[in-house]
């Protein structure tokens, strides 16, 4: 991040070289009577968002591009622009985007609140699961287990699924009986999770944790909504800023480990298979979530990592389904109580409500 010196050094070159041209057009546009030379401009917000100009400039820091890239622009313009990002820039910090697709400094706009160093993602887990009756649970990009042996012990029944099975524990090398059977008692499938079958109704809740920000937008689509139904659990990284859209969602776009497919899957918290994957901020997340059929999502505070957090999305109820009178006769089968009742349900699914599955390659997550 150059210094803010540097910065109105950079604002007084724009302003020449912008009046220069203004000046040249003028006279041209002058002689040739198209344009009264008195004329107010019309206002910048007009011409050019502050924000497309910035982001221009992030990646195209030269003043003779952005001048023909927004050729409206002039002199009061480029002072008003650059007066707008140094005030924002106060108090402002710059992180280093170390495995962002483009490696440039970028001012901190987003992210999550300072995290908590106390709190261990496997108690906030445990956590979650505390107030939920034991039912079935898919664990996917299940990692080293951690999670889904922590689920087992409290008596869920989990289905433990992951494209990688280096991390895996083995209950025949265990020497803790009580654990090898624990880890016996967990069904573990070798399987990609974007070919992973997820029926409405196989389970009473879904876990991705650690591997959502491992995939990229249309992945993460694809498998949230064949999620749509279940209480769903996330564990997932926060980008720190708004630098890359894919489509109407914000982030970050991440270059994974390794150079080449083969490099990638020799690394056991790589993605797998794909180059890059897509780290949403906060408020895209929650947008992608609600798009996918999960309109109330809780936000866990504090963080447990730097940008790092849960979240627990519920799935649309009966008044929410968008059918005329809910689902009739169907009953809800109810997975979770509060202090007060049994508050959580999700519907039994129909015998032919089957989710289709992703052409991919496989993903792998980061998770415990």
């Amino acid at each position: 991040m150059r210094a803010r010196g540097e910065e109105f050094a950079g604002a007084a070159e724009m302003d020449k070289m912008a009046g220069a041209k203004k000046s040249k057009a003028q006279r041209q546009n002058e002689a040739e009577g198209d344009v009264d030379a008195t004329a107010t401009p019309a206002p910048a917000q007009e011409k050019a968002r502050v924000e497309d100009v910035l982001a221009f400039l992030a990646t195209n820091p030269d003043v003779e591009s952005l001048l023909a890239a927004f050729p409206s622009l002039t002199t009061d313009d480029v002072k008003q622009i650059f007066s707008q990002a140094s005030d924002a820039l106060q108090g402002v910090r710059t992180v280093h985007r170390r495995k962002g697709a483009s490696k440039t400094e970028i001012a901190r706009t987003h992210g999550l609140p300072e995290p908590d160093g106390s709190l261990h993602k496997g108690n906030i887990f445990r956590a979650l699961l505390a107030p939920l009756k034991p039912g079935r649970m898919l664990d996917l990009g299940a990692g080293k287990g951690n999670f889904s042996l922590s689920a087992a012990e409290k008596g869920w029944q989990v289905t433990a699924v992951d494209a990688r099975t280096v991390r895996w524990p083995d209950a025949e090398s265990e020497q803790d009986p009580q654990m090898a059977d624990l880890i016996r008692s967990v069904q573990w499938v070798q399987a990609d999770v974007r070919e992973f079958p997820i029926n409405r109704g196989d389970f009473d809740l879904i876990c991705i944790l650690g591997l959502l920000h491992h995939l990229e937008v249309p992945d993460q689509i694809e498998l949230v909504t064949r999620c749509a139904g279940t209480p769903l659990v996330i564990d997932t990284r926060i980008a720190p800023a708004i630098v890359d859209r894919e489509g109407e969602y914000e982030g970050i776009v991440i270059r994974e480990h390794g150079e080449t497919r083969e490099e990638r899957d020799e690394v056991p918290t790589a993605s797998w298979g794909n180059p890059t994957s897509f780290r949403h901020t906060e408020e895209s997340l929650v947008r992608l979530l609600r798009n996918c059929g999960f309109p109330q999502v809780l936000m866990m505070r504090p963080p447990h990592r730097r940008d790092y957090t849960f979240y627990l999305a519920l799935p649309r109820d009966k008044g929410d389904s968008g059918e005329a009178g809910g689902r009739r006769g169907k009953k809800k089968r109810p997975i979770g109580h509060g202090r007060g009742s049994g508050v959580w349900t999700h519907w039994a699914g129909d015998s032919g409500d089957t989710a289709q599955t992703a052409e991919a390659e496989p993903a792998e997550a980061d998770s415990e």
